[in-house]
Formats: C-alpha cells, sequence, structure tokens
C-alpha cells in the first residue's frame, strides 16, 4: 500500500462523477478541518497489511497530533493496484480499525472529485510511506517455516570440539549461557536488548 499524508489545516472534496467501479455515495460537498489527510493507493495484496496501516498512521497522527484522519482514494500512487472490490474492501477495514481512535472520514471509491487542501507546511506535513503485501507475507512464511524446522544445538570450543548445548559447562561462561539461550527461544518479540548485541559491541 502507498500512502501520502498530509496534515492539513482543512481539506474540501466534492465527488462529481461516477466511474463503473464506483461505491454507492449519497453525500455533497465535505469539509474537515485540522486533519491529517492519506492519500491510499490499495495494491494487490494489501489486505494482509491493515494492522501495519493502521500503526503508520497512529504514528503520524501522534507526531502532529491530530485526531482527525481522511481517508482518500487516490489510484495515482501505484501502478499495481487491487481490484476495486478488493481495494473498497480493505478502505472500510481501515476506517473501521482507525474509527475506535480517531475520528475518521473516508471519501468515496471510485469517483471522479473535486477537491481544495491546505498544507500546514512543516517538517512533518507531507510523508509517504510504503507498506509492502509481499514483504510482509514473506516475514510471515519465513518464521512459519522456522518453526517446522527441527534444530540440533552445539558449542564449538576452543580446542575445536563440537559439545551439545545441554552437555556444556557454562561455568564461568554466563554471557555464552544468555546467548545461547535466547536463540534456542526463537523469540522475535523484543522486551529488552538482546545479551549478543552487547557482546557485539564490545568487539568494536
Amino acid at each position: 500500500m502507498k500512502l501520502l499524508l498530509i496534515h492539513s489545516d482543512y481539506i474540501e472534496f466534492e465527488p462529481k462523477e461516477k466511474t463503473k467501479m464506483a461505491e454507492d455515495y449519497e453525500g455533497g460537498k465535505q469539509r474537515i478541518e485540522e486533519c491529517l489527510v492519506v492519500f491510499t493507493s490499495v495494491e494487490r495484496g494489501d489486505e494482509v497489511v491493515v494492522d501495519k496501516v493502521v500503526e503508520e498512521i497512529r504514528d503520524v497522527t501522534n507526531k502532529v497530533k491530530v485526531n482527525r484522519v481522511v481517508l482518500y482514494p487516490y489510484a495515482h500512487l501505484s501502478s499495481d493496484l487491487a481490484d476495486p472490490d478488493t481495494a473498497i474492501k480493505v478502505l472500510k477495514q481501515l476506517e473501521e480499525k482507525l474509527n475506535r481512535e480517531f475520528e475518521v472520514y473516508r471519501a468515496p471509491f471510485g469517483w471522479y472529485k473535486a477537491f481544495k487542501i491546505s498544507c500546514k507546511g512543516h517538517p512533518l506535513s507531507e510523508l509517504s510511506r510504503e507498506i509492502r503485501a509481499k514483504e510482509e507475507a514473506d516475514v510471515t512464511e519465513a518464521l512459519k517455516a522456522e518453526e517446522k524446522v527441527e534444530s540440533y544445538w552445539f558449542i564449538l570450543t576452543p580446542d575445536k570440539k563440537l559439545v551439545e548445548v545441554n552437555e556444556f559447562d557454562f561455568t564461568g561462561y554466563e554471557n555464552l549461557r544468555k546467548f545461547a539461550s535466547y536463540e534456542i527461544a526463537k523469540r522475535r518479540a523484543v522486551d529488552r536488548t538482546p545479551p549478543h548485541v552487547e557482546l557485539m559491541r564490545g568487539l568494536k
């Protein structure tokens, strides 16, 4: 998914003409003030990145200190667009999730719209983000595959002997014990700096 995020004094938009892929819309001209406008191109496979997109939007709203979000479909950001039904579905999912935290407006999908926007002009007022569905899927599949792998763990001693980790005497090697425990656990959530990071820093 590609996003263009504009911290705005206001945006005005008015649906003018339906395309053949337009969703139903009975509203007229709208004006939303003091908002984050999120111009959005939904790409193929973006169903898997909705939560990540919400995180990105939340991060920007926290930085610019706004509570109004305007989702504005904008196909011109991408050449790899999702089909219309998928795009509308993803936009509605974004709207639903963002509504739990913000005052959310969504411009209708599939309409030619006139719009005016006033960008605030500070360093964070114009930002772009790209959240790639393929990368998210690849990471997920890699972690699933890792869970199926049967691993065997050994310690290579200074005299080049391989000792099974559960038979190795870690006395005097407390940092090595921490490192081995961390790796064997296969933890991906980080609640503190992993022990091997400090070890590597000490080798600089």
